[in-house]
């Protein structure tokens, strides 16, 4: 019994050992199979903003393309100081998706665009 059990254990060890082997001597394809996204890519629009001095200050007014809940507007309104330092204001209101963004005049146009992109845009343009 005990050289019976010994002999089925090796033979695991051993057709274990096999499998690997043969796993790890398999070459990957020159070219492996291209991941295929089934969604078809649809360009974001280009936000619509409106822009208002109030003294030293510029404030931008659009509608997010997002869809953001009162608690997701929270959030960002909780995360956007600390992710861009030389913003001074910002309100989301949730039922109306409706954004302000204050900035001082000393903003550059990257800052700007990069806050409006989390908005769903692919940019923006500025309408009076």
């Amino acid at each position: 019994m005990k050289h019976a059990t010994t002999l089925m254990g090796l033979l695991l060890a051993m057709s274990c050992y096999g499998q690997n082997a043969a796993k790890s001597t398999q070459h990957a394809p020159t070219n492996p199979p291209v991941r295929q996204n089934t969604i078809a890519a649809v360009p974001l629009p280009i936000a619509q903003v409106i822009q208002e001095t109030q003294g030293a200050n510029l404030v931008y007014q659009f509608t997010s393309n997002r869809v953001l809940s009162a608690e997701q507007a929270n959030r960002w309104k909780t995360r956007f100081p600390n992710v861009y330092p030389n913003l001074l204001d910002i309100s989301i209101d949730p039922q109306t998706q409706e954004v302000e963004i204050v900035l001082p005049s000393t903003h550059t146009s990257a800052d700007l665009n990069s806050m409006i992109k989390r908005f769903g845009f692919s940019g923006y343009q500025l309408s009076n």
